[in-house]
């Protein structure tokens, strides 16, 4: 089977200071710790003072973190130019099907909103979806993206 890339589009509005949200670091922190060791995190779409940010706080727990990953301040766009043609789904809550195991074997790529939900939903993956990624869902309900990872893995 092909190696998996699980790419979170870290699309939270640029914060004022320079370090990102202690809820940013748990979240992508679990994201490493749940994808294992023969697959690949990348988080694309980070300003520079969030890069910077991340790079000094995961460096401190990096041994323990068993996933291989990338800090990146590209965009989706650039990992993957040309999504209608890619092994790429979107994990998208307005995706037309569920996500199913025939899609998980069939696809190297897996594209996520990093986005901490809102109630109700501003519908910030329609950036992504609007790329031309097929999407697909993990059910009804709105999950957190360490979850959404978890349960696509």
């Amino acid at each position: 089977m092909a190696r998996k890339t699980f790419i979170i589009e870290h699309m939270e509005p640029e914060e004022q200071k320079a370090e990102v949200a202690e809820w940013v670091l748990l979240e992508y922190s679990k994201i490493i710790c749940t994808v294992a060791p023969d697959m690949d995190v990348v988080f694309s779409n980070l300003s520079s003072s969030n890069l910077s940010s991340l790079q000094q706080k995961l460096a401190s727990v990096q041994p323990t973190l068993p996933a291989n990953f990338t800090l990146t301040t590209e965009s989706v766009s650039a990992i993957v130019p040309d999504p209608k043609s890619a092994p790429a789904i979107l994990l998208d809550p307005q995706g037309s099907k569920e996500l199913s195991p025939e899609d998980y074997s069939s696809n190297t790529h897996f594209v996520f909103g990093g986005i901490l939900g809102d109630d109700p939903p501003r519908d910030r993956t329609s950036a992504l979806r609007n790329m031309g990624f097929v999407g697909r869902h993990l059910g009804p309900d709105q999950m957190t993206t360490d979850t959404a990872v978890a349960v696509a893995k």
